[in-house]
């Protein structure tokens, strides 16, 4: 039976879900579907699109939200401790979020051994056998801002989850948030709720944003997402003594948009932590040398590659892009051997 309580909590979180774009409307229906049972839940997005924001809202639209919310995020915890922490004879979060939910944040980053007991817990509605998370009652929701066939693909997720059974896969209710590019309607009244937030915690007026400050909002692309657009908000309240925000204000806040191009947002790092790790597990008992050089000339011979390649073959251009001179450049394209593009 829902409380009055629980009922506020869940106005309160639907009031701030955002979701005027045609993008968001699949993630509206799959949290009013979502809510109604208790198979487990997979949250997938670009960081800072709100997986969490998403799950505590399912949450509390349940018949478990006047219950526990737990989170556990891999890299707070060893490997060892986060295993006796979910799964060990205390289990002490299984505990904790007994007859509730618990989020488990960034899943494929999770220690081998916990991803191992986590597939075992997944199976659990599909074989019927008795594991952790049906012993505690507990409604199971992962999140991951990689998706989840990419990072097997890729080897950043462990056997015992790359291998579940596509039954088990079938059995996750999976719910993709898109990225706030991709939500451009969105943005005005996300600046409005950031604005009235912000506004009330600090105990004065709200900002007044103009047209041109707006456009300048939805012509970026937020590669930080909603997280990304609500700390910008937060810093204009903090530093700004006038309440009219002007586009000069936005330096070094907002770039613009053809100053802006992160690489962070490619999870570059990432892949290529994956592919050395499957590459240094099969190396053992084999001899070795220049490692270093030989990595560094298989990322910088593409790169140089299709930097030539976008810049149709102009070397002050492809220099500028990649930050150095041109002399520079010109002793790359010999030594690594790269053909110029005709």
């Amino acid at each position: 039976m829902t409380s009055s309580r629980q009922t506020e909590a869940v106005h309160h979180l639907a009031e701030r879900l955002v979701a005027k774009s045609p993008a968001m409307v699949p993630v509206v229906e799959a949290i009013e579907n979502t809510a109604g049972n208790d198979a487990p839940v997979l949250l997938e997005g670009e960081q800072g699109v709100g997986k969490e924001f998403v799950a505590r809202l399912i949450h509390l639209s349940s018949y478990r939200g006047d219950q526990a919310f737990e989170t556990l995020l891999p890299p707070a915890l060893p490997a060892a401790l986060a295993a006796e922490e979910l799964f060990g004879v205390q289990a002490r979060k299984l505990q904790q979020a007994s007859g509730g939910t618990l989020l488990l944040k960034e899943v494929w980053r999770f220690p081998t051994a916990v991803q191992r007991h986590l597939a075992d817990a997944l199976a659990w509605d599909t074989t019927g056998d008795q594991t952790p998370i049906a012993v505690h009652d507990v409604w199971l929701m992962m999140s991951s801002r990689v998706a989840l066939e990419d990072a097997t693909r890729e080897g950043l997720l462990a056997p015992p989850l790359a291998n579940w059974p596509r039954a088990t896969w079938q059995n996750v209710q999976r719910i993709t948030l898109p990225p706030l590019r991709r939500r451009p309607a969105d943005i005005p009244l996300l600046v409005d709720l950031f604005n009235e937030e912000h506004a009330q915690e600090m105990e004065h007026d709200p900002l007044v944003f103009p047209p041109q400050v707006i456009d300048r909002f939805t012509g970026y692309t937020w590669p930080g997402n909603v997280s990304e657009l609500k700390s910008v908000i937060y810093r204009l309240h903090t530093t700004l003594r006038a309440r009219h925000v002007e586009e000069s204000h936005l330096t070094g806040l907002v770039p613009q948009v053809e100053d802006e191009l992160p690489l962070s947002r490619f999870g570059l790092e990432d892949l290529v932590r994956a592919k050395l790790r499957t590459f240094l597990s099969r190396i053992k008992g084999y001899h070795v040398e220049d490692l270093h050089a030989q990595v560094i000339s298989q990322v910088e011979r593409p790169l140089v590659e299709l930097v030539l390649e976008q810049t149709k073959g102009n070397q002050l251009q492809a220099a500028k892009v990649l930050g150095i001179n041109r002399n520079t450049l010109r002793k790359k394209i010999r030594n690594l051997g790269i053909r110029m593009p005709r």
